[in-house]
């Protein structure tokens, strides 16, 4: 009887360790190159947002007058980097920085990265960070729990530049399925999503045809 339990779990998961993978570079961008109608402030809506090469195109309405915004991005290796606002020398405010903000906060809503305050970069967040820079402090680095969400402050000869970053192995990144359908599912501290499910599915195997063989022995001593 075990075994026939055993067999069953297999035939469950496997369908899961088909369909899921992780969202790769390519992924990523088709996600935000699809983000659309999206109410990110009360006087602000994204309309769409254009992917090209090292820049997104962002077209919004702003206070009901239509806008664009051109956001300067790159990746490297898995990491994903988008160039936010600025500060000139002897301000604290970002300038310029709601709007590679929204794209940053727009991905970790489709995540499963629980909210945190001390984790929130918004422009209070960045402006009390630099009023603590010292004169030896030429970069500041944060990430979330899970390592999928971080940003970098770095502090240069006029200005403080302000970098959003996703981390594509991280364990809180969006999971997609070859039915393009999107769903945030955790992955494990110590490797991703199909990883977890193909081990486990090793071990059921192994246990099934140890409990097949097992029984198949007990048989034949009666």
């Amino acid at each position: 009887m075990k075994k026939y339990v055993f067999l069953l779990v297999c035939i469950l998961l496997l369908p899961i360790s088909v369909l899921a993978k992780t969202a790769t570079k390519e992924d990523l961008l088709e996600v935000i190159n699809n983000i659309q109608d999206v109410q990110v402030d009360e006087e602000i809506k994204i309309l769409d947002i254009e992917v090209e090469e090292n820049q997104f195109v962002m077209t919004l309405l702003e206070n009901d007058l239509p806008e664009i915004r051109y956001i300067p991005y790159h990746f490297d290796h898995y990491t994903l980097t988008i160039t936010g606002g600025y500060t000139q020398k002897g301000e604290t405010l970002p300038n310029n920085n709601q709007y590679a903000f929204y794209i940053y906060s727009i991905l970790e809503s489709m995540s499963t990265a629980p909210y945190d305050e001390k984790n929130y970069y918004n422009n209070s967040f960045i402006q009390n960070e630099i009023s603590q820079f010292s004169e030896n402090n030429e970069k500041k680095e944060w990430k979330d729990y899970g390592k999928t969400f971080g940003l970098t402050i770095e502090k240069k000869p006029e200005t403080f530049q302000i970098y959003y970053h996703y981390y594509l192995d991280g364990d809180d990144t969006i999971i997609l399925y070859d039915s393009n359908e999107l769903e945030g599912l955790q992955n494990p501290s110590t490797g991703n999503f199909s990883t977890m499910v193909t081990i486990t599915l090793m071990i059921v195997i192994g246990l099934a045809a140890y409990t097949y063989w097992d029984t198949d022995k007990n048989k034949k001593r009666g």
